[in-house]
């Protein structure tokens, strides 16, 4: 058992005990409309392929005093405009949890690099815009003339290359 406490007071008990069940196998095919391409994002957590998304629970926000002792990050979290709320996402810890449960599952977590260009590319005619800010929330493609949110669109482009990476490690995907 290990007991903690969050940085709102709360505290937690985990449990770890064998069930006897046996691990899932692996998926070795898979169906492509069982597949959700995942976007993280600041003002939504997250943002599945299906256009739904999850708002930010915003934690470090809530608990403010203890934020300079526990901002001790990397990467992204050098840029002082969005350290605070890459921290408040909390992008990590949920990538690590939807990989443990992945795993549980017997899915398949695939991680994109994060150079992936998911939120100014086009999912419909794959057209990539050269630059674009932050602040830019829709945004129509110039080749093809399709509006997008820019979060629904990098999910949907996210879900595709997932598949593109799933193919090439030898799984079958189906599409329908």
């Amino acid at each position: 058992m290990t007991l903690s406490r969050t940085v709102t007071g709360k505290h937690y008990a985990a449990l770890l005990f064998e069930t006897g069940q046996d691990a899932p196998e692996r998926l070795q095919d898979l169906d492509a409309s069982s597949v959700v391409g995942l976007d993280m994002g600041l003002s939504h957590l997250a943002i599945d392929s299906s256009g739904r998304k999850t708002a930010n629970p915003r934690f470090l926000k809530q608990a403010q005093k203890n934020l300079k002792r526990k901002q001790q990050v990397k990467n992204m979290m050098k840029n002082a405009r969005l350290a605070r709320h890459i921290g408040d996402a909390s992008w990590h810890a949920l990538i690590a949890k939807l990989a443990y449960k992945a795993e549980e599952k017997g899915k398949h977590l695939v991680k994109l690099d994060p150079r992936f260009p998911s939120s100014k590319t086009c999912h419909a005619c794959h057209h990539k815009m050269d630059a674009m800010l932050l602040n830019v929330r829709l945004w129509a493609c110039p080749a093809c003339h399709t509006r997008h949110d820019r979060d629904i669109n990098a999910a949907l482009n996210i879900k595709h290359q997932g598949i593109v990476q799933l193919k090439a490690a030898g799984l079958s995907v189906s599409v329908q």
